[in-house]
């Protein structure tokens, strides 16, 4: 996990139309759809980075799968290939000329951010401009790509169509510090600026809006990784480096069904990002924040998985770790344009997942057949990976009471030590004579163990192996269930319904202590589901909301809902806290009170032929997962994340 610190809370900028045109007299026109996409993990001059090809190859399958974007209508550049000349000519060539009015536009950017001089006479407060870093910048002639050049690609853009969508996963201000990676930013470019580029709109460019990267007065919506005051960071899943934002913005789009605006996206992204990263909360604001996704009313489908035929009986999916998938999972595969794969829709064929590379994957035919190119498979079974945590510690030669830790853990089957300080869960390290352990940011998540108690080592282990579980048991998720519900938040005293964190203007849109607030779970599906929620506290400790009593079973009717009125607490000694409740529905009742914190420690039930039973409870314990193929219809899940402050 890496940090990547925010320009101005920007990480991705949409700027999206309210609507398109018709042709005069007919039917409207078929809308192009067009994608740039650029990837640098690789640099000339600079400090490289990991992950920024890997956010691109996510965006494009999400592209392509989703919203039906064709190969020809994406172009990516990663690393070599986005040299400063390559980033200019392609938005011109390939977005500028070839889009028209109406047709949906794309342009993504996965690297470095900084800083450069304005030029003389310049539209900057602080005389620097906000900048986007070329594979080749920082040679003696070779400069950023600056504001001034992206608003004047913008506005020319904007006069061809006014569905635009911008994507910065980068960094360009504010200050690095200790986290779990490297930071997407590098230094100012201190060097006097050339002369604007020559398709620069004006004598000094269009005139900006709040954020550097979109031009004053448009119709958009602003989606960011973090507040302007904090960091953003790198999420490692599966072995694979993505942007933490990007990764879960990614998944949540996929998982999706039916139509989904920009807001229902970020509800569940912040809940992911936030529970994951304390100090860092995504952002979302603008006047389009309830329009569809890429103002696309048409073309999303449910999530799948485009896949071709190899030979009479193995198949190729494009698609691969980056997206989730896993060795041993099972696909069901529909005909090519199919969009909704339920009954009647009915499935050619079935597909055993044999090998998963970062970007594709290959299977082997269990059933049905032939399969044709640019078939749609379905997850229908998932086979799910062992959960590690990963651990770094700080300068391990420098404190013997680390050094016993780190032997004791290494006997941990679920917990590994990763010695660079990057692509970690948890870092432990010895400060003022004490054990000190950090999460993914800089924030310490247990109480410091003094290094002179005699129970010091044991104390530690316990809170380390205590914390993977309770990952583990938040990364139990399912993205293709057909068991979809939705949750959302209201405040019972002072305000109306909001989800957390739904007003970006207000940061403060959480809680204090004492009060009410009611949560409503909605079944958007047309049978009948049983309902279980968890609440998973950033003090370590997970509660079960409801049922009420162990063993009892809540049934929520076919496109019902369902409330329950709560009051906010904090724990003694806590000024702040985050709950992040966790809905499970399920077409069976599941017992989930052995979830709490006490057996989080241990005791899990033993007798249960229940796959998904058994895949919570080796999460619980944090143990290599027996049962690891589980049905992925009957069941989903969703969350919400509320702050408590007192």
């Amino acid at each position: 996990m890496r940090i990547r610190s925010s320009f101005l809370a920007l990480l991705v900028v949409v700027v999206v139309a309210l609507g398109c045109n018709a042709s005069e007299g007919g039917a409207p026109e078929e809308k192009k759809k067009l994608a740039l996409l650029i990837g640098i993990d690789n640099y000339e001059k600079v400090n490289d980075l990991d992950g920024c090809v890997n956010d691109v190859q996510n965006m494009k399958a999400l592209l392509r799968d989703k919203f039906g974007f064709e190969e020809p209508s994406i172009k990516v550049l990663v690393n070599e290939q986005a040299t400063r000349k390559a980033i200019l000519d392609a938005f011109q060539q390939h977005l500028i000329a070839q889009a028209k009015q109406g047709d949906l536009v794309v342009f993504h950017y996965s690297g470095h951010g900084s800083q450069m001089k304005d030029a003389p006479g310049g539209d900057e407060p602080d005389q620097y401009d906000e900048t986007i870093v070329p594979q080749d910048s920082r040679l003696p002639t070779v400069y950023d790509i600056p504001d001034d050049s992206i608003n004047s690609l913008l506005q020319l853009l904007s006069e061809k169509t006014d569905n635009i969508t911008f994507i910065f996963d980068s960094c360009h201000s504010g200050t690095g510090s200790r986290g779990a990676g490297k930071i997407r930013k590098v230094d100012r470019d201190e060097r006097t600026p050339p002369a604007p580029d020559t398709f620069t709109v004006g004598a000094r460019g269009v005139a900006e809006g709040d954020e550097a990267f979109r031009p004053k007065d448009a119709k958009y919506v602003l989606l960011s990784g973090s507040a302007s005051d904090q960091l953003s960071y790198e999420y490692f899943a599966d072995g694979q480096a993505n942007g933490a934002f990007t990764y879960f913005l990614v998944k949540e789009i996929r998982a999706a069904t039916g139509k989904l605006t920009y807001q229902d996206v970020m509800d569940k992204v912040k809940g992911n990002v936030s529970a994951r990263y304390s100090s860092q909360e995504p952002q979302i604001e603008g006047s389009s924040r309830h329009n569809y996704l890429f103002s696309d009313e048409t073309s999303l489908a449910e999530n799948h998985v485009l896949t071709d035929p190899i030979g009479q009986d193995r198949v190729a999916l494009r698609a691969g770790a980056v997206e989730g998938l896993t060795a041993g999972s099972l696909y069901e595969v529909y005909a090519p344009g199919t969009k909704t794969f339920s009954p009647p829709a009915t499935p050619l064929a079935r597909v055993e997942l044999t090998r998963v590379d970062a970007f594709g994957s290959e299977g082997k035919l269990v059933s049905g057949g032939p399969v044709e190119g640019a078939s749609r498979a379905v997850e229908r079974r998932h086979q799910y990976a062992d959960g590690r945590l990963l651990i770094h510690y700080c300068d391990l030669d420098g404190s013997e009471m680390l050094r016993k830790v780190k032997q004791e853990l290494d006997t941990v089957p679920f917990i590994t030590a990763v010695t660079e300080p990057h692509g970690y869960h948890l870092l432990l390290a010895e400060r003022d004579h004490h054990i000190a352990t950090e999460g993914s940011d800089p924030t310490e998540i247990s109480p410091r163990v003094p290094v002179a108690d005699a129970n010091a080592v044991s104390l530690v282990v316990e809170q380390v192996t205590h914390w993977a579980s309770w990952f583990n048991v938040l990364s139990i998720d399912n993205q293709t269930s057909t068991a979809d519900v939705d949750v959302r938040i209201e405040r019972l005293e002072g305000g109306g319904t909001r989800s957390p964190f739904d007003n970006v203007d207000d940061i403060d849109a959480d809680f204090r202590v004492g009060e009410k607030f009611q949560i409503t779970v909605e079944n958007k599906t047309d049978k009948k589901l049983y309902l279980s929620m968890l609440d998973l506290s950033t003090d370590g400790s997970i509660d079960l909301v409801y049922p009420d009593a162990p063993g009892a079973e809540e049934i929520l009717a076919p496109r019902g809902t369902w409330t329950k009125e709560l009051e906010t607490t904090l724990p003694a000694g806590r000024d702040e806290i985050k709950d992040i409740l966790k809905v499970f529905a399920t077409s069976a009742a599941v017992n989930f009170s052995f979830l709490t914190r006490a057996a989080v420690r241990g005791d899990v039930p033993a007798d249960s032929n229940d796959p998904l039973t058994q895949l919570l409870a080796q999460a619980a314990r944090g143990v290599s997962r027996g049962i690891k193929r589980v049905d992925t219809e009957s069941w989903g899940t969703t969350m919400a994340v509320i702050r408590v402050r007192r």
